[in-house]
């Protein structure tokens, strides 16, 4: 074996050595690039990953407040369903509490126009009506009444009655009877007279006459 065949080798060796190193050294740059580059992507992706924590965070308490605000919606729901209930039972109870004061009312009117000498059938059967539609109060008494029928022309007469009970020739009581005769216009212009009495007792006296007005 001559010495340029050795030479030869030796070249080729150092050169597969120097080819390994090369090799070696460009692997190793690479996978240390690679490692920092996968370095940085997850530094981004951590940083990343704590911003969605923190807008979950939020998420979750946005969610957590409308939840709550859903429940109490929902409770202001049921309480004013309920206060609707309780208020439409109270307008219904309203309702027959005045229909039965209304009734109470009318009776007294009826009974009162019934009783009352200066009110005749036919304006106390008006009057009623009247108070049945329209459902509003109507004064009653005595004096002027309002209706239909205006009333004019009052005049009034006074007479005594002697009573004598026990047969003794004196007498025991006066009876003083007083005549009204009422004039009522009507709104076809027909003029009615109504005459009434009333009367007033006393014992051992005479009752003096009533002042004409």
């Amino acid at each position: 074996m001559d010495w340029s065949s050795t030479w030869t080798i030796v070249v080729i060796v150092v050169v597969a050595l120097l080819l390994i190193g090369i090799i070696a050294a460009v692997a190793k740059s690479s996978r240390e690039k690679k490692r920092e580059r996968d370095r940085a992507e997850a530094a981004e992706l951590r940083e990343a990953a704590a911003s969605q924590a923190t807008g979950l965070q939020q998420r979750e308490a946005r969610a957590r407040e409308t939840e709550a605000a859903a429940a109490q919606a929902r409770a202001e729901a049921d309480r004013k369903a309920a206060e609707a209930q309780r208020l439409e039972a109270e307008a219904q109870e309203k309702h027959s509490e005045l229909s039965e004061h209304r009734e109470r009312h009318q009776e007294h009117l009826r009974r009162a126009d019934e009783i009352d000498p200066d009110v005749d059938e036919a304006t106390a059967e008006q009057r009623r009506r009247e108070a049945e539609q329209a459902g509003q109060p109507v004064q009653a008494g005595m004096g002027a009444h309002a209706g239909p029928a205006d009333h004019t022309d009052d005049t009034a007469e006074q007479s005594h009655r002697t009573h004598d009970q026990d047969g003794d020739g004196h007498p025991d009581r006066t009876v003083a009877t007083e005549s009204q005769e009422r004039t009522i216009v009507e709104p076809d212009g027909e003029r009615t007279v109504v005459q009434s009495e009333s009367t007033d007792e006393a014992t051992g006296r005479h009752a003096a006459p009533p002042r004409q007005a």
